[in-house]
């Protein structure tokens, strides 16, 4: 049997890298057992303090806390790439290996290169890869405000585009003291 992709549309993300989700679970854990309390939300990327300046809102039944991702533990062990899969670290999914029509992720950087594009809760970056991409973005272009720009402008606010996570070296470490205990 044929199948028919002509309605097909692929669409990747810029992407930092993929955590542990036992890692998540077990950190959801702890912070429920630490408030006795449970949590019914979860919000990584919360912009209401802007979007260069995001927070982790976690909701609980009885409170909310918001947490600078600078302060947050999950974030902070993502963010230095401790958490990441293994496959992150030699990824075969950057610029110049896309099989997507689009690519999207933020624009980090827009308002050294463009600010009057800057916006509080954020700008994303749409990388067109093929003709299907092209004609996508034709479609909807006059649904919305975007400027064309350089792909090395993105690049330079993204470099997890053209390069894997780097691999942090105490990696091992860390995932055999999360797995005999709590998270550090």
């Amino acid at each position: 049997m044929q199948r028919d992709y002509k309605n097909l549309i692929c669409i990747d993300l810029i992407c930092h890298g993929v955590p542990s989700p036992k890692l998540f679970k077990k950190y959801l854990k702890e912070l429920e057992e630490l408030k006795k309390d449970k949590i019914v939300m979860y919000n990584f990327r919360d912009k209401s303090t802007g979007w260069d300046t995001y927070s982790n809102t976690i909701i609980f039944e009885r409170e909310k806390v918001k947490e600078p991702n600078t302060k947050n533990k999950y974030m902070r062990i993502f963010l230095s790439n401790a958490s990441l899969r293994e496959s992150c670290f030699n990824c075969n999914f950057k610029l110049g290996n896309k099989y997507s029509d689009i690519t999207l992720g933020d624009f980090w950087g827009v308002k050294k290169y463009y600010p009057e594009m800057y916006n509080k809760k954020g700008v994303s970056a749409v990388i067109i890869n093929t003709k299907n991409g092209i004609d996508i973005f034709e479609k909807i272009k006059d649904e919305l405000e975007y400027k064309p720009c350089k792909i090395d402008e993105i690049i330079n606010g993204n470099p997890s585009l053209t390069k894997s996570a780097r691999y942090y070296e105490k990696r091992l470490d860390f995932f055999r003291d999360f797995i005999n205990g709590k998270i550090k």
